[in-house]
């Protein structure tokens, strides 16, 4: 944001949309400017001496996305997106560089790939080349959370099999959750999932007037599980060592601790 900052206040072009503003109005330039940069990376957006006029980006835009990176490369300076930009123009512009890589990883494994984006599918792209072809994704469409860093499911669904020639092989038997809390997840947000799950499982959803009482039910509960010392889905005896409490932050297991 500093940088940033600078590059508003020396360039005169761009001085007058920041001068005037109150400090949070310049906050909020501030960050909108910043994802505007960032969105450009992610799209591998080179712009040097030896680049042609963007004709579709206004000359404000363009000023304020060579100079950010101008300060940058004088600092001696790289941003998160420039992570993933600068390795893929290395793999694009030195083929001996990327045939080293490929000959030192001659497999490669993508998890999570339905949040694959633009400038993460290319680099994956400019690693493998035209012949290294052991490239290995796993994902659920269903599953794809981050649409607000330019993630999109046709990477994994589309390009990926078009581009790599890629089997295509789907489990339709869910191994991590029960069937009852895939009911329960479904009916909370449907995502159409159709999974069978390995087994039938238990779920139940209770509602306390807060957390003293929830920490409450849930030592309850615990002693009731101890209490049965079997259940047919628990192999062997029910015992504390078989139990986890989760929850979403730290702070809501004050109560039980």
């Amino acid at each position: 944001k500093k940088i940033l900052e600078q590059v508003f206040l020396e360039n005169p072009i761009l001085k007058k949309y920041y001068t005037d503003k109150d400090t949070k109005d310049k906050l909020n330039l501030l960050d909108k400017y910043l994802s505007v940069i960032s969105d450009a990376k992610r799209h591998l957006t080179i712009i040097d001496e030896n680049t042609p006029d963007f004709q579709d980006w206004s000359i404000e835009r363009l000023t304020l996305y060579t100079s950010y990176n101008k300060i940058l490369k004088e600092q001696n300076l790289v941003d998160f997106d420039d992570l993933l930009l600068l390795s893929w123009r290395i793999l694009n512009e030195n083929p001996a560089i990327a045939n080293l890589y490929r000959r030192l990883y001659k497999y490669i494994l993508v998890d999570e790939a339905q949040d694959l984006n633009y400038a993460q599918y290319n680099f994956l792209k400019a690693l493998c080349g035209n012949t290294h072809r052991n490239l290995f994704m796993v994902g659920d469409p269903r599953q794809s959370i981050h649409g607000y860093t330019g993630a999109d499911k046709k990477f994994m669904l589309g390009d990926f099999p078009k581009d790599f020639d890629a089997e295509k092989c789907e489990i339709h038997q869910n191994y991590r959750s029960s069937q009852k809390v895939i009911e329960f997840a479904t009916r909370l947000a449907s995502n159409g999932t159709n999974n069978n799950a390995y087994y039938e499982g238990i779920a139940e959803i209770h509602s306390h007037e807060n957390e003293e009482a929830e920490a409450a039910w849930i030592i309850s509960k615990i002693k009731e599980l101890i209490s049965l010392k079997k259940h047919e889905e628990i192999e062997g005896e029910i015992t504390l060592d078989k139990m986890a409490v989760l929850a979403r932050n730290r702070y809501v297991f004050l109560p039980l601790l």
